[in-house]
């Protein structure tokens, strides 16, 4: 059974009609309207998502930060503005701040204080930058190229080819039960 973030994050892929890797997050955010600027943030602060008075979304990103984990914090902002802003601006504005990615791909997201909402946002990162039909296409070509690769090698691979971490697509991999958590 899919989420709804999962879902969400599929339904804006097939919608503009993206279907090849590396996924190109910041054309997303413009394709969706959403404005992403790249600021000197401090360093803990990854990302963060605006909606302006009169609607209009904006994603700061730390600049300082590399560019995988940025491609990561736009996707995962992206995932914010679609699943947790209402369509209704309000005057004041609103801000969702976005805490270091490291700590999000760790096991227990729940148990370690990080909000339901910040789960949603990461899962709908993960699906939009690492779709599951893709992962499972690319992580069966790294093996039939050449079946005896150590794990590592195949990772790397495939964190090139997606343009995310080696943390990020372990992570994927391991969600979609294609390699062992161990």
């Amino acid at each position: 059974m899919t989420s709804k973030a999962e879902r969400a994050a599929l339904g804006v892929l097939q919608r503009l009609e993206i279907a090849s890797i590396p996924i190109d997050v910041e054309t997303i955010a413009e394709l969706l309207d959403i404005r992403v600027v790249f600021e000197s943030l401090p360093y803990e602060t990854s990302s963060v998502l605006i909606r302006e008075g009169d609607g209009k979304r904006v994603i700061g990103v730390n600049a300082r930060h590399s560019r995988k984990r940025q491609r990561f914090s736009v996707a995962h902002e992206i995932g914010h503005a679609t699943l947790h802003l209402d369509d209704e601006p309000r005057d004041d504005g609103e801000a969702a701040v976005s805490r270091p990615l490291e700590v999000l791909f760790r096991d227990g997201l729940a148990s370690s204080g990080t909000s339901g909402i910040e789960i949603e946002a990461n899962t709908f990162a993960a699906n939009l930058l690492m779709p599951q039909l893709l992962v499972h296409e690319a992580f069966r070509d790294c093996w039939d190229r050449e079946p005896s690769r150590p794990l590592d090698s195949v990772l790397d691979d495939l964190a090139n080819e997606f343009d995310v971490s080696n943390q990020a697509m372990r992570y994927r991999l391991v969600n979609l039960g294609l390699i062992d958590p161990t």
